[in-house]
């Protein structure tokens, strides 16, 4: 485009018009005004005539707008042209239409900040939004919280309906979630089912039990996913500022632990961060960071507590319980560390060693004439969710020559582990029943205690959970679910064993009501392999 002086058009090439929908005839003796888009505000074309009349080439990129009236925008040079005394005669403009460019860098900066899935702000952008929010908490004087949520039961409904549909509850609970919050918050995805939301402008940390009562009252109702309706319950960790920290990292950290501590307390819950916690959260690095050596240290040992038959006071099995002893820490609980290494995935080797080791033990106590028994092994979701976990075993049994036929090795699995996929437990354990090893359900009872499942998988044992025992000689309801529990195992063929047997009352009530087998202090504690010769021939129940 070519102008004069005062900026009246005199020339326009034939590209002009393709991009801006205007013929020659009709803006010839006009002003380029007409491609106004009213997205630049005055100022902006005075600073530009400015220069302009000053003699400088300007380049700038303009929102203009076609004929049409559609937006464009045009990485436009302006050069002002002189005669032969220097005087600005016209302006000549070229220009190329930039638009597809800045929409394509416009999603990429879109995509460097926010969820592609649920276009919610990603990590980064919340630690920006973060870090903000902490400044102007600090400088009028006001409260800010993060909390951060985890959709409980999400890898079920992902696992066994198929990932788009574990998108389409994400995205929906994406914008119930940005519903539930004021404007001004930031709800993000954090990661996974997990995400995060910034709260603004506080006065108390009541604000914040509030709004996560909201936001748990908003994910209540089902969701619609792949025709079928799915209830989901949250689990939430707060961390208030200045209170917890003053630092965006501090902050989500604190979060991330008041969830986890949360969701140890059942589905659903919500706590706030403590102090207590950093200790609790500390020490749990410490263990992670102390197990990944643990195996190769040869920290870790089995110690076996013998499982007694009731009719006959004969020991038919030991079962293989994880023991680690580290040189500074000491003893520690499994109830302490067998979390740390189902969380952090060290539970797959840890198991597989835990299987090799029971099995290689097994062939010496054979070897060396001590009989009639079997080895009762654990198994973890990670090592269950395998496809391959069929096999594995029977390879180890092969290796450790111990034949799986005639019931020397049984697993124990529970009920929840059983239940996150009824389909494939049941084809993984079938090959093994089938190869002759025993399947057993630990803590029966404590889970989902279904019929269903009961039916559908190879089980041949039940194990009633020490809680149900504990109060036998004094609490009617307990004496009523192991009764129940009794009469369900006899309906179905199954063994039914009760686990935390330490007092003769509970033995007398499960011999009265037939009970088939038992296991607990009240015959043995979990010893080590060393000690078991002398159990397994001193083993008696008391008369």
């Amino acid at each position: 485009m070519v102008t004069d002086a005062g900026g009246r058009i005199e020339y326009v090439n034939a590209a002009f018009e393709a991009v801006t929908g205007w013929r020659r005839e009709e803006v010839l003796g006009r002003t380029p005004a007409i491609l106004r888009s009213g997205l630049h505000d005055e100022g902006f074309y005075r600073r530009l005539w400015t220069r302009l009349r000053a003699g400088e080439a300007v380049r700038e990129v303009f929102a203009n707008r076609r004929r049409d009236g559609s937006l464009y925008h045009e990485d436009k040079t302006i050069t002002p042209v002189r005669d032969a005394t220097g005087r600005i005669t016209h302006f000549v403009s070229t220009g190329r239409d930039v638009t597809e460019h800045l929409r394509d860098r416009e999603r990429l900066a879109f995509l460097a900040h926010h969820d592609p899935l649920t276009g919610l702000p990603n990590r980064v952008l919340l630690l920006e939004r973060l870090g903000q929010s902490l400044a102007r908490a600090r400088r009028h004087g006001r409260g800010a919280a993060v909390l951060l949520l985890d959709l409980d039961g999400f890898k079920v409904v992902n696992d066994s309906l198929g990932h788009s549909a574990g998108d389409a509850l994400l995205r929906e609970a994406a914008r119930r979630l940005r519903a539930a919050v004021r404007d001004d918050d930031t709800v993000a995805r954090f990661a996974g089912d997990e995400f995060a939301l910034l709260l603004e402008d506080l006065a108390a940390a009541g604000d914040v039990e509030r709004v996560a009562a909201k936001v748990r009252r908003a994910l209540e109702p089902p969701f619609e996913v792949a025709g079928r309706e799915v209830s989901l319950s949250a689990s939430l960790g707060a961390a208030l500022h200045p209170l917890d920290g003053d630092a965006p990292e501090d902050l989500l950290r604190c979060a991330s632990t008041a969830l986890h501590r949360a969701r140890a307390g059942g589905r659903g819950g919500f706590r706030f961060y403590a102090a207590e916690m950093r200790a609790r959260s500390d020490r749990r690095l410490d263990l992670e960071s102390r197990l990944r050596h643990a195996l190769d240290r040869g920290e870790l040992e089995l110690h076996y507590q013998p499982q007694v038959r009731l009719a006959d006071g004969r020991v038919t099995c030991l079962e293989a319980l994880l023991r680690w002893t580290h040189p500074v820490l000491g003893r520690v609980p499994p109830g302490e560390f067998v979390p740390v290494l189902e969380e952090t995935g060290l539970i797959v080797p840890v198991g597989e060693w835990v299987l090799a080791t029971a099995c290689r033990q097994l062939r010496a106590w054979r070897e060396a004439g001590l009989t009639g028994f079997a080895v009762a092994v654990n198994v973890s979701g990670a090592q269950l969710a395998r496809p391959a976990f069929a096999e594995e075993v029977l390879a180890v049994l092969a290796r450790e020559g111990v034949p799986p036929g005639g019931g020397c090795l049984e697993l124990e699995l529970t009920e929840s582990l059983l239940m996150a996929d009824v389909e494939a437990s049941a084809a993984r354990l079938a090959r093994l029943r089938e190869a002759g090893v025993r399947i057993a359900v630990d803590d029966f009872g404590t889970g989902h205690s279904s019929l269903a499942y009961l039916k559908r998988l190879p089980i041949q044992v039940l194990k009633i959970d020490r809680s149900f025992v504990a109060d036998l000689h004094r609490d009617p309801d307990d004496r009523a679910i192991v009764r129940a529990i009794l009469a369900l195992g006899r309906s179905l063929g199954l063994e039914v064993l009760a686990e935390g047997v330490e007092r003769r009352e509970q033995l007398e009530f499960l011999r009265r009501e037939g009970c088939d087998a038992m296991q607990g202090y009240l015959v043995s504690p979990p010893v080590p392999a060393e000690a078991l010769p002398r159990v397994v021939a001193t083993a008696r129940l008391p008369s």
